[in-house]
């Protein structure tokens, strides 16, 4: 595993995490994160890579407190995240919030865009007048590069793309510290994706959010992530720059994901 430079200020941490799945009835319980270990700083983009079943939702959940892990801690903020109270589950996602990968699945069609991207609001900022609560919905549609008019729509009058915006505008609104993208622009045409990628990183140097991007697409997490971690069986397997290409240094797992990206020129396709 490369050695990469750790976080000056932490933001999440997480240590040997372990994460077992039917233990009452399975024996053994199957094991879907294995003692996985990371950071991420205060403004930073960590990527979580690796193939379907790998644990890289379970990670996400267990983050945000919505699995109990078997062993190991997890810190945000410095206070460790809990799965025993409503409360702490509300705390963590003042500060934790999450953009899931179907746009229009995650959006809930009978409701309005405004009454969607409100609702953060509602449960963490209750003491916001519905004047104020209106004018920080506006701000969140155009600070994504959407009308404000588009909060009187549902979300299927919208494109994949817009509706993918609304999602991101209903997880800053309240102005976390991170925000979890699972597979956040995997169901988006290409030229949307890169869309996406930038309203993202503009939002990151405009707020200082943190990201973990969790992809299977090593082409998108190398343009967005500052340092790649990649998930095999429920372990890291190699932790790396972005910007490292010493591919000597990966592990086999690594290099064969890499050999499965698409490359558009036939010649390098034909040579590798």
């Amino acid at each position: 595993m490369s050695e990469v430079p750790v976080p000056d200020e932490q933001l999440l941490s997480v240590r040997d995490l372990v994460v077992d799945y039917g233990m009452r009835h399975r024996r053994p319980p199957f094991r879907a994160v294995d003692g996985v270990t990371f950071e991420i700083g205060r403004g930073e983009t960590l990527g979580l890579v690796g193939e379907s079943g790998s644990g890289k939702t379970t990670i996400a959940r267990t983050i945000q407190g919505l699995v109990r892990p078997t062993s190991g801690t997890i810190r945000v903020n410095g206070s460790p995240v809990t799965t025993r109270h409503l409360a702490d589950r509300r705390e963590l996602a003042s500060v934790v919030q999450t953009v899931f990968q179907d746009p229009f699945g995650s959006l809930n069609p009978s409701r309005r865009i405004g009454s969607i991207v409100e609702e953060g609001l509602l449960v963490h900022e209750r003491g916001l007048t519905r004047v104020e609560r209106r004018r920080r919905v506006a701000e969140a549609l155009e600070r994504v590069g959407l009308p404000p008019e588009a909060a009187h729509r549902r979300p299927a009058e919208l494109s994949g793309g817009q509706r993918q915006r609304v999602a991101i505008a209903r997880a800053v609104i309240t102005r976390p510290a991170m925000v979890i993208c699972d597979e956040a622009v995997s169901a988006l045409d290409l030229s949307i994706q890169a869309q996406v990628l930038n309203l993202l990183a503009d939002l990151q140097a405009e707020l200082g959010i943190s990201y973990l991007f969790i992809t299977h697409d090593l082409a998108v997490v190398r343009y967005i992530a500052r340092r790649v971690a990649v998930l095999e069986q429920g372990r890291i397997v190699d932790l790396f720059t972005s910007q490292d290409d010493d591919r000597m240094a990966w592990s086999p797992y690594t290099q064969r994901l890499f050999d499965a990206v698409l490359i558009p020129d036939p010649d390098v396709r034909r040579a590798r």
